[in-house]
């Protein structure tokens, strides 16, 4: 697959994302010791980057690197706050779902179980064909048309109480040949259980 955006976050420490990131809602991302890192009091926040792909049917991927408490994600295809897909995973309950939020009314599209702490998320959006991946292995698949356009990619966080998650290495990719970023899961999964 060709890359079509790339971020290790590898940039001097600052209050603000930096580069086509866009915080939203209640977010807090900041850049820390090469890291993007959400601090955000209780509801939802975002951060979306701007980025033009030119195509609806990509794949963004990034590994979730640490969270104190609360339910971090990965959005695609997002045109606002109140539309886009998301794959979550909650650290309280140890299961990963894949959401459509359409009008600001979510619908969960399906879950997976797994007790993992350090791990490469993966949401991919090729038509009507919606997929999410944990550590390089496909978990959920669905079909559904209710977000079709391009819209932008980025993270998502949720929690009750105030909480705090790192990101790192956030790819994304489309559907042509010749990758040149590195494949899907490869990244160090460096920690197991909670």
């Amino acid at each position: 697959m060709a890359t079509l955006f790339s971020d290790n976050f590898n940039r001097a420490d600052s209050d603000a994302p930096g580069g086509n990131w866009v915080e939203l809602g209640l977010a807090d991302y900041d850049i820390l010791t090469n890291r993007i890192r959400s601090v955000a009091d209780a509801g939802e926040s975002n951060c979306l980057n701007t980025s033009s792909l030119g195509t609806a049917n990509y794949e963004c991927e990034a590994r979730h690197v640490f969270a104190s408490v609360g339910e971090p994600g990965l959005l695609g295809r997002a045109s606002d706050a109140s539309n886009f897909y998301l794959f979550q995973k909650s650290d309280t309950a140890l299961v990963f779902k894949l959401w459509k939020k359409v009008a600001g009314t979510y619908t969960e599209l399906g879950s997976y179980s797994e007790n993992i702490l350090d791990v490469v998320l993966k949401l991919s959006m090729n038509g009507s064909t919606i997929k999410a991946f944990v550590g390089g292995t496909e978990r959920i698949s669905v079909t559904d048309t209710s977000l079709t356009a391009e819209g932008d990619f980025g993270m998502y966080s949720y929690n009750a109480v105030a909480q705090l998650h790192e990101w790192d290495d956030y790819f994304v990719y489309d559907f042509a040949a010749a990758a040149t970023g590195p494949p899907v899961g490869s990244l160090a999964l460096l920690g197991v259980g909670r």
